[in-house]
């Protein structure tokens, strides 16, 4: 009989070569796929407002003549463009025309109200361009359009000048709208353009991940390192080239990079952010994968449960996926219910910006009751994962400590700031997550060695967004703990210290949070705290500091 303990790899993922890539490059694959089956879909979006679809050609005619746009602006090969785009035809458009004009692509990530963390980034890479959007309250350009001055406006472009924000001396506006006005229909009067001169070991990429200071982390990826995690996490999904994929995570993310088409072409579908904000985002998911017929749903384990609960209530009357796919937290047993309505199997999938796809885990519905909870998996071909284990014995042989990681797509390292280098010691990567492993050589994930908050996509650094919070008024004292939360991993819970004689509630401390970001409330990188709790003092250790793991487990006690 069959040891179900023990949740395996997908069976084509044990041989497969995983340096598939080594001598092609972006501009390659989107040549490739452009001329293959040139009317086949490549992204279908789907917003409240319907359905558009990109084909392969579309892809490559429209990029290339962005490309073409782009070099008239005087981008040159090897320089670097901001996308500040939302997931839209336009965000792909823009992102590979980007890469078919020889130059670097920095995706263009605003959390902050003022605009600072986008700034910041965009002086750190030496963006000259900045391609956004006019519309939406996280509009790369309407929060930094206070910090320039308008030199000249041209067809869709703006030429600029700031002292705060100098690099920057290009504004390519696109309106995302589906007419005659908008971005894309602007492409026809370009003429196509292909920079031909791109190496596989260029840098191709800069991906943004979080940071303790609240600004991004600026990671830098060649051709080959992208598209060697592509072929992976293809394999990894188990998705073929006639088949559709749901994937709703950010393009501009390495998870979210359109990597499943560059790898073998297959159908990405996903929920059109450019359109507006959706009122009803389960409803939306669940009619795109019934009308599209989805093969695999690949997800943060909060839309598998919004999907998974949608179903429940309407009803599943379609077949199962061939096989959910989830990534970005740590996965328990509650998470799993979905595995024998939505689909008899669960890719989990582990990784970071810096390293790729490191570990993935199959788990079927006859292993979800000997499912061990935050298991990663199994190291994935071309990487090799290791605990370096703490002083102590650990009970039962399971020795803890932090995650390393050794592979071929470990990342070029940080860009823009000199003393910004990979944590690494003897080509070993250090992940910063605390675990360990199990005697079938699984990985465990556990936590952060930090004090991180892991709320759902998105990894927190309490600190700077305490130092957002302290200037509310009424608060003296404010500490950013985690809660358990079934969906979200950890919600967020600010712990306040009110100052004396102040009447402050909850809702004074969220709504002041709120003002200080841009993102959308309903979005799933949303910092605003779910939680506020008010204590009169804070428990110290026995040298007189703040005691955050006291104050966290009454934080969650409290809130049990």
């Amino acid at each position: 009989m069959a040891d179900k303990s023990r949740t395996e790899l997908p069976t084509n993922m044990a041989d497969t070569d995983h340096q598939r890539f080594d001598d092609e490059t972006i501009v390659n694959r989107i040549q490739y796929w452009g001329r293959i089956d040139s009317n086949k879909p490549a992204f279908i979006f789907w917003s409240s407002g319907g359905r558009f679809v990109l084909s392969r050609g579309d892809v490559l005619d429209m990029s290339s003549r962005f490309a073409h746009r782009l070099t008239k602006m005087g981008l040159k090969p090897g320089d670097a463009a901001c996308v500040a785009l939302p997931n839209s035809p336009e965000r792909i458009v823009a992102e590979f025309g980007v890469q078919l004009a020889g130059a670097v692509s920095m995706n263009g990530q605003v959390l902050r109200e003022d605009g600072s963390d986008l700034a910041d980034s965009i002086k750190r890479t030496g963006c000259k361009i900045l391609i956004s959007d006019l519309e939406g309250p996280d509009s790369g350009w309407n929060v930094l359009r206070k910090y320039f001055s308008v030199l000249e406006s041209g067809m869709g472009h703006l030429k600029v000048q700031s002292d705060h924000v100098s690099p920057l001396e290009i504004v390519q506006l696109c309106r995302i709208k589906r007419d005659k006005d908008g971005f894309l229909a602007s492409l026809t009067s370009e003429p196509p353009y292909v920079y031909d001169g791109s190496k596989s070991t260029d840098l191709a990429s800069i991906f943004t991940t979080s940071g303790s200071s609240g600004y991004s982390k600026l990671v830098k990826q060649s051709h080959r390192n992208i598209l060697n995690n592509a072929y992976l996490f293809t394999k990894s999904a188990q998705v073929g080239t006639a088949e559709k994929i749901f994937l709703s995570a950010p393009l501009g993310w390495i998870g979210g990079y359109p990597a499943f088409y560059l790898g073998n072409g297959c159908i990405r579908v996903l929920v059109d952010v450019g359109a507006g904000p959706v009122a009803d985002l389960a409803s939306l998911i669940w009619n795109i994968v019934h009308e599209e017929d989805v093969s695999v749903f690949a997800a943060m384990p909060f839309h598998i449960e919004l999907l998974y609960q949608k179903a429940k209530e309407k009803g599943f009357n379609r077949p199962p996926f061939k096989n959910l796919m989830s990534a970005g937290q740590p996965i328990k047993q509650e998470n799993l219910r979905a595995l024998g309505f939505l689909s008899d199997s669960l890719q989990t999938v582990y990784g970071s910006t810096e390293v790729g796809l490191a570990a993935t885990l199959n788990v079927n519905k006859d292993s979800v009751d000997v499912f061990i909870d935050n298991t990663a998996g199994y190291p994935v071909p071309g990487a090799q994962v290791k605990v370096a284990c703490e002083a102590e014995a650990a009970p039962e042989n399971e020795n803890r400590g932090e995650i390393l990681v050794k592979t071929h797509t470990l990342s070029m390292g940080y860009i823009g700031d000199e003393s910004k280098v990979l944590p690494m010691s003897d080509g070993w990567f250090h992940t910063g997550d605390i675990g360990y492993m199990n005697k079938d050589g699984s990985i465990v994930v556990e936590g952060r060695s930090s004090d991180a908050i892991m709320h759902g996509a998105y990894i927190i650094y309490p600190t700077w967004l305490e130092k957002v919070l302290v200037p509310c008024p009424g608060v003296q004292q404010v500490v950013i703990v985690p809660v358990p939360d079934e969906i979200m991993h950890h919600e967020i819970c600010a712990c306040v210290k009110p100052e004396p004689g102040a009447e402050i509630t909850a809702e004074d401390v969220i709504v002041f949070c709120k003002k200080q970001f841009a993102l959308d409330p309903s979005s799933s990188l949303n910092v605003v705290p779910k939680y506020v709790l008010f204590f009169d003092n804070f428990p110290l250790t026995r040298t007189s500091k703040l005691d955050r793991k006291s104050l966290t487990a009454e934080a969650a006690l409290k809130l049990s």
